[in-house]
C-alpha cells in the first residue's frame, strides 16, 4: 500500500506464473503486442544514443521510432486536476500516450525510484487509464522497463 496525495494506492507485486496467469485473462493481445513494440523501440533508442541523454531526446527519438512502426504516440499530453466536479488550474502533462492507451513514462536516471513509480500510478488514476510502462534510459544499465496494469474497481496497480 502506498499513500499519494491522491489517497492511497495497493500495488501488487504477485510471484512467479502467479502474476502472468491472473493478468494473461485480463491483458488484450493488442495492449501485449504495443507493448512489445514499446520495448522493442527502446532499444533501438537506446542503441542509437546510448545513455546519459536529458529524457526530451529519448521521448523525441521514441516517438519517431514508433511513428515508424505504425503507432500513434501524442508527446506531452494534457491530464487535468478535477476536484469535486471542478477543474482546478493545474495540468500534468504524460510524456507519452501510446495509441490513446499505454502511458510511457520515461526517466533518464541512474535507478527508479518509488517516486518514479507513484508518478505513473497517480498519472494512470487521474487519466482514467489502464495500462502504463515506467521506461528508464540509464547511463550505466542500460534501458529498463516496468508494466503495469491498474485495476479501476480495486485501485490495485499491478506490475507484470
Amino acid at each position: 500500500m502506498v499513500h499519494t496525495f491522491l489517497g492511497t494506492i495497493n500495488v501488487r507485486i504477485m510471484p512467479g506464473y502467479a502474476r502472468y496467469k491472473e493478468l494473461a485473462m485480463i491483458i488484450d493481445k493488442d495492449i501485449k503486442e504495443t507493448m512489445h513494440v514499446i520495448v522493442g523501440s527502446c532499444y533501438d533508442v537506446y542503441k542509437e544514443l546510448h545513455g546519459g541523454l536529458l529524457e526530451k531526446a529519448y521521448e523525441d527519438c521514441l516517438c519517431y521510432e514508433l511513428r515508424l512502426r505504425k503507432h500513434d504516440p501524442q508527446q506531452q499530453v494534457d491530464v487535468p486536476l478535477w476536484y469535486k466536479g471542478v477543474k482546478i488550474g493545474r495540468s500534468y502533462k504524460l510524456d507519452l500516450l501510446v495509441d490513446n492507451r499505454i502511458i510511457l513514462e520515461l526517466k533518464a536516471v541512474e535507478e527508479l525510484a518509488p517516486e518514479h513509480r507513484m508518478q505513473l500510478f497517480n498519472y494512470m488514476r487521474l487519466s482514467k487509464m489502464t495500462y502504463g510502462m515506467l521506461i528508464n534510459f540509464s547511463k550505466d544499465h542500460g534501458v529498463k522497463f516496468e508494466r503495469y496494469y491498474l485495476d479501476r474497481n480495486t485501485n490495485n496497480c499491478m506490475i507484470f
